[in-house]
């Protein structure tokens, strides 16, 4: 079916965005004034998570989310240091968007839109909102279905969400035709 979030939770490898451009150039922050230390906390959060992916997908999963928590503590570190610089915020949205906690990721992704001043960042960053929102309408989805013996009528309704998210996508207008084909035939 559609591409989706078939993947085991962590399973994706953290991104390992880095937008010390945006720091300069949308937000005037220079070198002096912690940049190091900042930069230091923001590493450790992408430690953090691609800890966690690992130990996640070696089935430690208890430790995996303490990994995660240790993420969101250096996120914080950052934050207290530089509230205005989005580097921190990019890098936990998406440490949860690669983790599967959605509705975290969103949280950290709309922060960061209003700290980016220049467009091309800032849309880029909607991108990311909006692949997250098809992350957790996909990842309902999938288990709904369940490889077509699930609830078809409450997958259908997901379905939709997702082609309101991604009209684009001919894919999900092809799951969509075939889940309606399939509810007819019963």
């Amino acid at each position: 079916h559609a591409p989706c979030s078939s993947t085991p939770p962590l399973a994706l490898a953290v991104c390992a965005v880095r937008l010390c451009c945006w720091r300069r150039a949308a937000c005037g922050v220079g070198a002096s004034g912690g940049v190091d230390e900042y930069d230091a906390r923001d590493a450790e959060i992408m430690r953090h998570a691609q800890a966690a992916a690992q130990l996640h997908n070696m089935g430690r999963v208890e430790e995996a989310v303490r990994k995660l928590d240790d993420a969101e503590a250096s996120f914080k570190a950052a934050r207290a240091l530089r509230p205005k610089d989005p580097q921190a915020f990019v890098t936990i949205a998406t440490a949860m968007l690669n983790s599967q906690r959605f509705d975290d990721a969103m949280k950290y992704w709309k922060e960061a839109a209003t700290l980016v001043q220049d467009s091309h960042a800032r849309e880029w960053i909607r991108g990311r909102m909006r692949w997250s929102a098809y992350g957790k309408v996909s990842t309902k989805r999938d288990g709904i279905y369940s490889q077509g013996q699930g609830n078809l009528t409450r997958a259908l309704a997901l379905i939709t969400k997702q082609v309101k998210i991604y009209p684009e996508f001919p894919t999900l207008h092809h799951d969509k035709a075939t889940t309606h084909i399939m509810l007819s035939a019963m």
